[in-house]
């Protein structure tokens, strides 16, 4: 008896000691769960060893798997995905949002696809490199839809199955868990951050948030300018946010008169410094800002339609191919980072619902800018504050 109460107070002293710290590297603490007649389903939070911390949705326990291996010593076969995760974000807000455009999914037409970034577990309950993973809507049988999840590990491929109740029951059991511990939630993310010091932002752009000297010598810059009252890097919108949120400016890409298409002013070819073309320049980003689309509006370049795949030169000198590539291409580059879209006020309204359908089938976020003040068809010193205000206010 006398060494049973030991042991019950040695792990009531080891939960206490661990609720006070930041979550071990490796360790799961499951947030949410849900369970059907084939198959388990959770929500949980681990921490890498670079102290990176994230939520993830582990879509089953015990995965189909489509590919095998085969241990040529002992001619064994054996699974070679344990369990599929999708990566849900690095903060409550941002898992609570991912699996919102998860349901969202279920209101597409069937063989709709879009991918998610994605992890494996293997041998152990440890997770693997990010990878992405491909959904598609599918018809169920008895009526209603479900969403198939196509997961490739190295050679290897699983997949798993999930139902919109299923994905309902999750995210109100996160809701729960949240109300009941908030402090578990709250600390792990700042203890994650603090681990891995600040987060890096960087900016692939145009114009808006170009400043001499801070961006490569070569590009060229509005800012500073005689015909703007913004003439101090401090004034920008991008400096002000890092400012606010203690972060550091990691790469700032943005080059004034580019296109993220490939078409430019007068028709002219832009193909070799548009948007896409800039993807390999953001250096290891925690938080990419994709801020363009104002020089494709202004040089009326050819919309074109959406296109998800495939892409070639021609395809990306209209506007929705490319942007999709240019998203594709930086979800790929970049799987660890954040990824969001500001949209600047006062555009075409072909180029506005563009940015809104194509940043909704990456599920990234879109910022849609109002009531910017400008001077010379630039953000004034009150215009880039109110960039800043409303980056803040949608919770970046």
């Amino acid at each position: 008896m006398k060494k049973m109460m030991m042991t019950i107070v040695f792990a009531l002293v080891t939960l206490v000691a661990f609720s006070q710290k930041e979550q071990p590297v490796g360790l799961r603490m499951e947030v949410a769960e849900a369970e059907t007649d084939h198959a388990e389903y959770s929500i949980f939070t681990y921490r890498d060893a670079d102290g990176t911390f994230g939520y993830y949705l582990s879509l089953a326990k015990v995965t189909h798997v489509l590919g095998m291996v085969r241990d040529d010593i002992t001619d064994a076969s054996f699974d070679a995905v344990k369990e599929t995760c999708i990566c849900l974000g690095a903060t409550y807000d941002e898992a609570n949002a991912t699996l919102g455009n998860i349901l969202d999914l279920f209101d597409k037409d069937v063989d709709f696809s879009t991918e998610f970034k994605s992890r494996a577990a293997t041998g152990s309950d440890r997770l693997g490199q990010y990878t992405t993973s491909t959904c598609v809507v599918q018809k169920k049988s008895l009526g209603g839809k479900r969403l198939q999840f196509l997961f490739t590990q190295g050679k290897h491929q699983a997949e798993a199955f999930v139902t919109k109740n299923v994905i309902r029951e999750l995210r109100t059991s996160l809701k729960i868990d949240k109300k009941l511990h908030p402090k578990q939630h709250r600390v792990g993310t700042a203890a994650a951050a603090s681990a891995s010091g600040p987060k890096k932002v960087s900016i692939l752009g145009d114009s808006y948030s170009t400043f001499q000297g801070v961006i490569p010598a070569n590009y060229s810059s509005f800012y500073p300018n005689d015909r703007n009252d913004c003439t101090e890097v401090n004034q920008t919108w991008w400096d002000l946010y890092i400012k606010a949120k203690g972060y550091t400016l990691e790469k700032n890409d943005s080059w004034g008169g580019t296109t993220i298409c490939g078409t430019g002013y007068g028709g002219m070819d832009f193909s070799r410094n548009n948007f896409i073309s800039r993807v390999d320049s953001l250096g290891d980003p925690d938080i990419i800002f994709v801020f363009g689309g104002t020089n494709d509006a202004w040089a009326n370049a050819p919309i074109g339609d959406y296109q998800y795949a495939d892409w070639t030169k021609d395809d990306c000198k209209n506007f929705r191919p490319a942007l999709a590539c240019l998203l594709y291409m930086l979800q790929k580059k970049y799987p660890k980072a954040k990824l969001c879209s500001i949209l600047n006020s006062e555009l075409r309204e072909p180029v506005n619902e563009s940015m809104r359908e194509v940043c909704k089938h990456y599920h990234v976020q879109l910022i849609e800018l109002h009531d910017i003040e400008k001077q010379n068809g630039h953000p004034s010193v009150k215009g880039m504050k109110s960039i800043c205000d409303q980056l803040l206010e949608a919770g970046l």
